[in-house]
């Protein structure tokens, strides 16, 4: 099959498809050579790749303290070095300061919310939903939420005490929030 490819004045050259794939493919070798693909590197400077990343820094992990290696590039990237993940894990959970933590702001956590998000509070609904035995105080359905029988904001030496707190289902929780606050305490 023929096809047309320039019109030159008057003259009309004509080329087989063959013809163009094998300029095609002219084009893409010059292209190549021009911008360095394809070629190469020296056996010197291969040698100097191969001994760069075979070289091993010794380290000391910074949670377990056990003795470790790594490569030169990965040690100068960070500033903790951890044997495993699982070191690395248990260090930004249990031993990492507080300020380098990524979402830390300056503090400005209200007291409300640093209460609620803690261990301390969370070992609290724990011991409430297993005094409960499994029934909500109010009307004995599966309890889902934990609720300060005296208020959290008024009274903090009552904060983390089991005998303040009341298992109660979503819906119970709502009633006593929004329709009789007082509930609980006469309950009692």
């Amino acid at each position: 099959m023929l096809k047309l490819l320039e019109i030159f004045g008057r003259m009309v050259i004509y080329l087989t498809r063959s013809k163009l794939q094998k300029d095609a493919l002219k084009k893409a070798q010059l292209k190549a050579q021009v911008s360095n693909i394809g070629r190469s590197c020296k056996t010197e400077t291969r040698k100097k790749i191969g001994d760069a990343n075979r070289k091993q820094i010794v380290f000391f992990c910074d949670c377990c303290g056990k003795k470790s290696s790594t490569s030169p590039s990965h040690y100068n990237k960070k500033k903790r070095h951890f044997c495993s993940h699982k070191c690395y894990s248990k260090f930004r959970s249990e031993m990492l300061p507080i300020y380098e933590h990524n979402n830390w702001k300056g503090g400005i956590t209200k007291e409300n919310q640093r209460g609620r998000g803690s261990r301390k509070y969370r070992n609290w609904m724990e011991q409430v939903l297993e005094k409960s035995k499994g029934a909500c105080y109010l009307c004995g359905n599966e309890p889902e939420e934990c609720h300060h029988i005296k208020s959290w904001v008024d009274f903090k030496e009552e904060r983390y005490n089991p005998d303040n707190g009341a298992a109660l289902c979503h819906d119970c929780h709502m009633k006593v929030h929004h329709e009789n606050k007082e509930f609980l305490e006469e309950k009692q």
